[in-house]
């Protein structure tokens, strides 16, 4: 689960954010495929990529829910039992997207998602929550909420990425907000304390904004405007990148190397959480750490967790531009806009037709642009 913002400033290195990205009028161009759980139902979507009839300009994939922009108008669709579609009733809509209920003139321009909550950030650069409430993720105590509100205690901001059950909020100055579950220090506070309320991150550098951000399971992830990657939160798989086997972090932490974009995964509850970055330079690396049960280390083995970065099986003369780390699954997209998957293909979230799980990447389709994913379901963009 990740999202970038745009910030004037020189770059010391290449930065190939995975930014949305509009595509060209067309009837559908969003793929959908995999499951959707809400933790205790399930729902299959389909074991290859499925058309959703919207025409988007940005999707995000939720654990029991997905959603999507259409001219600055948010839809979603899956499970909506905790108010998650944001429609204002506690409805599913599997088949048909709805529109997420913000105030007339509301114009959306980043979208994130939690295990069964939703967040967006609209054009005055204000963030809005919505759904479930159960440790403080969309930043309030106490109650659900089914139509989005207003999170209060935040500066402007311009991106959104949430985790299973945290958010993070970039300013526009280039700090990182947290609310919701702490256990594993991932809203980086310092603390374990679970907060409704918006928390600063600890630990990134001065004089180097951050320009992305990324929310795992129970881990976090920022990238700075010079290339540095920094995570934070529960590291039992080594999913922290940071060449150490401490349980959890709870101030950011420096991930060896320079990158240009990040993702991090894991699925509900997971035991096989992993995070995917991309190298920055004139030859793009994709390298990989974390849980590596099924292979979504894209390693070419299985059962060989690492807790540093490691590099993922390219084919030859592939170049990887955009990278997604589900829950025990991995996909990215070339440069060609081919579309690749690795890793736990037991509920179809590989999109190959099939059930195994896959080694190293795999070419599912092409005419991509952006991808999303989180536990078991993915969601893509198309030309």
């Amino acid at each position: 689960m990740v999202m970038a913002r745009k910030l004037a400033v020189a770059m010391t290195v290449l930065i190939v954010l995975e930014l949305p990205v509009v595509a060209e009028a067309q009837s559908s161009n969003i793929d959908d495929w995999g499951l959707w759980t809400n933790g205790t139902q399930s729902q299959a979507i389909s074991d290859t990529p499925t058309a959703v009839d919207l025409d988007a300009s940005q999707v995000q994939a939720s654990n029991g829910d997905s959603f999507a922009i259409v001219g600055g108008t948010e839809y979603a669709w899956g499970y909506g039992t905790d108010g998650d579609l944001g429609d204002g009733t506690a409805s599913n809509s599997f088949t048909s997207p709805v529109a997420v209920d913000f105030p007339s003139g509301t114009t959306i321009t980043a979208i994130a998602d939690a295990k069964n909550a939703g967040f967006a950030v609209d054009s005055s650069d204000r963030g809005w929550a919505w759904g479930a409430s159960t440790d403080g993720e969309i930043c309030t105590a106490g109650r659900n909420r089914k139509t989005p509100e207003l999170v209060h205690g935040l500066p402007a901001v311009t991106a959104v990425a949430g985790g299973q059950e945290h958010v993070l909020w970039l300013t526009g100055t280039g700090t990182v907000e947290a609310c919701g579950l702490n256990t594993y220090g991932q809203l980086g506070d310092g603390t374990t304390e679970k907060s409704d309320t918006p928390v600063t991150v600890q630990g990134l550098p001065d004089n180097d904004p951050v320009i992305a951000i990324s929310a795992g399971n129970w881990s976090s992830a920022a990238l700075t405007a010079s290339g540095r990657l920094y995570m934070w939160g529960n590291n039992a798989a080594g999913e922290l990148g940071i060449g150490s086997t401490a349980t959890f972090e709870d101030t950011a932490m420096q991930v060896p190397g320079t990158f240009s974009s990040v993702y991090a995964g894991g699925s509900v509850r997971s035991t096989n959480p992993h995070t995917l970055a991309i190298t920055a330079g004139a030859t793009p690396a994709i390298e990989s750490w974390g849980a590596n049960t099924f292979g979504e280390l894209g390693t070419g083995y299985t059962s060989a967790d690492s807790d540093s970065p490691v590099d993922v099986k390219v084919p030859t003369g592939v170049v990887f531009v955009t990278v997604m780390a589900g829950g025990s699954e991995s996909g990215a997209i070339d440069s060609h806009g081919n579309l690749w998957m690795w890793g736990q293909g037991a509920a179809g979230q590989l999109g190959n037709g099939g059930t195994s799980k896959e080694l190293t990447p795999v070419e599912i389709g092409s005419g991509f642009v952006a991808l999303s994913g989180t536990a078991n379901n993915v969601v893509a963009l198309k030309e």
